[in-house]
Formats: C-alpha cells, sequence, structure tokens
C-alpha cells in the first residue's frame, strides 16, 4: 500500500494537463475561427470599397481627366466612404496603348480595331505581324480596313496581305519582305507599310485570316504623328479594418463587332 501512495495525485495531474491541453486547443481553434469570420466580413468591405472607386472612375464623364488627374499609385482620387475623415478608397486610371506604337493579338477568325483619331491624313503606318515560326502562325494574312472620314461622308479603304498569296490565289499582296523584324523586343516575320487615307482618320480594323491560333500584331507611327490612347485601366484598393481588396477593370475604346466585317461592302456609295 504504501508503494501506491501518490498515484492518485499523478493520474489527477495528467487528466488536468490533458484537460487543459483540449481547452486551449479548443480556445485557439474558437479565436481562430472569430478572427477568420472578422477577417472575411472585414474583406467583404473592403471589396465593396474597391468596386465603389472602379464605379466612379467609369461613372467620370471624361476618363481622360481622370487620368492626368490621378494617374498612378503615387497620385490617386481618394474617397471617404463612411464619411469618418479616412478615405476608405483609392484609385488611379492609366491610359493605354498611346504613343508610336499600338500591340494587339490577332484572335483566329475574330477582328481587332485600333482607335486612328488624330492620326495624320496620307501618311504611313508600319504593319508588322507573325511572332513565331508555327505552321499555324505562319500561315496569317491580313484583311485591313481603314475608316475614315471624306467631307462628312463615312468611307472605307481596304487592303490584304498574305505570305501565300500565290498558293492560295486570292490576289492578295505579298508582303514586302520576310523578317524578322525586332519591334519593342519582339520578333516579328512579316511587314507592310501602308498609307491613310487622305481624309479624317478614323480607325484601322484588321481581321486574320488562315491562322489556326493567336498571334501577334503591331502598328507602328511614322514621322511626327503618333497614336491616340485604345482605353483605359482602372484600380481600386479598398480598406476596412485589416483586410485590403484591390479590383482592375480595363476599359477599351468603342469598337465595331466582327459581324461588320461581313455585313455591307460596297465599291461605289450606297443610296437609299
Amino acid at each position: 500500500m504504501k508503494n501506491e501512495k501518490g498515484q492518485t495525485l499523478i493520474l489527477m495531474l495528467i487528466v488536468t494537463v490533458i484537460s487543459l491541453t483540449i481547452g486551449v486547443a479548443i480556445s485557439s481553434r474558437a479565436v481562430s475561427t472569430l478572427k477568420q469570420t472578422s477577417y472575411t466580413a472585414q474583406a467583404g468591405k473592403a471589396q465593396k470599397a474597391a468596386d465603389a472607386g472602379v464605379e466612379e472612375a467609369l461613372g467620370a464623364a471624361d476618363l481622360s481627366a481622370l487620368a492626368a488627374t490621378c494617374p498612378d499609385v503615387d497620385h490617386t482620387c481618394n474617397i471617404d466612404l463612411d464619411g469618418d475623415g479616412t478615405d476608405d478608397t483609392r484609385y488611379y486610371v492609366e491610359e493605354l496603348g498611346g504613343g508610336t506604337t499600338v500591340e494587339a493579338t490577332l484572335e483566329k477568325d475574330q477582328t481587332t480595331q485600333i482607335d486612328l483619331t488624330g492620326y495624320g491624313s496620307g501618311q504611313a503606318v508600319n504593319i508588322y505581324w507573325v511572332s513565331g515560326a508555327t505552321e499555324e502562325a505562319s500561315k496569317a494574312a491580313l484583311v485591313l480596313t481603314f475608316i475614315y472620314d471624306d467631307a462628312g461622308t463615312t468611307r472605307l479603304e481596304k487592303h490584304a496581305y498574305d505570305p501565300d498569296a500565290v498558293a492560295h490565289g486570292n490576289n492578295f499582296t505579298t508582303p514586302s519582305s520576310s523578317g524578322p523584324y525586332t519591334i519593342g523586343g519582339k520578333g516579328y516575320n512579316y511587314y507592310a507599310q501602308i498609307n491613310t487615307p487622305a481624309g479624317t482618320n478614323q480607325a484601322l480594323r484588321v481581321r486574320p485570316l488562315y491562322n489556326g491560333v493567336s498571334n501577334s500584331f503591331v502598328i507602328q507611327a511614322t514621322g511626327a504623328n503618333s497614336f491616340s490612347g485604345q482605353g483605359y485601366k482602372i484600380t481600386s484598393k479598398g480598406e476596412y479594418g485589416e483586410a485590403e481588396w484591390t479590383a482592375e477593370v480595363t476599359k477599351m475604346n468603342p469598337t465595331l463587332p466582327s459581324i461588320f466585317d461581313f455585313a455591307i461592302f460596297s465599291e461605289s456609295d450606297l443610296t437609299k
């Protein structure tokens, strides 16, 4: 009996330690769950704050003015949503695609439209396309449609280029020569130079043919000409408590749908 003295105390200590361990684990889990629930709620409010910045920017009458006022992360437009004197939302607007080159993707069976507003009449533009050596990409031909205003009448001027024009028998123009041509650090296989129509330029529509995959296309300004912006990217950051949420939205300039290229085409003026 003397040898068994103290066993009850030891068992009680073991049970106490196990109970405390389980209790601490349960408490820690409860605190973690509560904290996660609180953060999730804060994240939802931070997301709404970020969305509010996007909506304010999209609702502006002139995005170009916002791009000048709030152009980057160091110069933002701020919103105090709850009126507590602290900004909950910060957003900025970046102009996309302006300058001396505009790069786009030649999607299979889709048309890409480039805004030519402000580009000089009768001025040359350089066209480069196909970046890569795959068979599907190398077959790409281009149908280029200039949309311009001629003394109040909207007109179209079409050009077509095909590296395999002879084999295809389509009467397209063969590109000036084969590359590679390096523009902006990227190599392109084909090149053509075209003068814009004599009128007020509005847009250039580019439709690829024979390409089995998406590929790259770039248009380059010549002389003192440059391209206007092609759209805007809005970046908005919302904050609530410990949570932050960033939303990005891209708004491109209005474009005509692809069906436009198949709807109406006439060599002469249309009358009704």
